[in-house]
């Protein structure tokens, strides 16, 4: 039996949405720790400088992992209302449809080709 387009953009949601939270909780993606707890100091006074700057970079490294993660399952999460919607594969932004191969790679996607390319661009600007 085939799968219809919407069945398949479902599997491949759920998917995603698995993948991501398996990153989530990969050692790194978890809650951010403490310096004293990530060196194993009581305190960081008689740690050298570069220790303590690297695992800041570390730190922040994983913040900003988990706030990514959490961003992208996010959209993952919005994609699944559009398709209970019957909106999804539709540009947010123009109302065309988006390109299958686009929806192949990133399921999740809220917006066709040109209008990410747009967006991006005046993002830069």
């Amino acid at each position: 039996m085939d799968e219809t387009r919407e069945e398949v953009a479902r599997r491949r949601l759920l998917a995603r949405r698995a993948e991501l939270r398996a990153a989530r909780g990969a050692p790194g993606g978890g809650e951010p720790r403490s310096i004293g707890e990530a060196t194993g100091e009581l305190s960081t006074y008689d740690n050298h400088p570069a220790d303590v700057a690297t695992e800041t970079t570390v730190r922040a490294q994983e913040v900003a992992f988990r706030d990514g993660a959490r961003r992208a399952i996010e959209r993952v999460e919005a994609a699944l209302r559009r398709l209970d919607q019957g909106t999804y594969g539709r540009c947010l932004r123009c109302g065309g449809p988006i390109e299958e191969g686009r929806l192949a790679v990133l399921p999740e996607a809220e917006l066709c080709a040109g209008c990410a390319r747009a967006s991006e661009r005046e993002e830069l600007s």
